[in-house]
C-alpha cells in the first residue's frame, strides 16, 4: 500500500542540512522534501532521488541561522 507523508518546512531544512553535512552536496529544497519524508517515515529501506539544479548555497547559511 502507498502512504502519504507530510513534512514541515523545518523538516525540509533539516533534511537539506543533513545531506550537506553528510555528503557535501547542495541539493535543492524540492529534493530535500523526499529526503525529509524518508527520514520521517517508518521502515528501514528508503530511497530518495535528489538533484541540485536549483540549489542555492546560501540556503545552508540561512538554515543554520534559524
Amino acid at each position: 500500500a502507498d502512504d502519504i507523508l507530510l513534512v514541515s518546512e523545518l523538516d525540509i531544512v533539516r533534511a537539506l542540512l543533513r545531506v550537506y553535512d553528510e555528503t557535501g552536496m547542495f541539493i535543492e529544497p524540492s529534493a530535500a522534501v523526499a529526503v525529509a519524508a524518508c527520514l520521517a517515515g517508518p521502515g528501514a529501506n528508503r530511497i530518495a532521488v535528489v538533484s541540485g539544479g536549483n540549489a542555492d548555497p546560501e540556503l545552508i547559511a540561512r538554515g543554520r541561522s534559524g
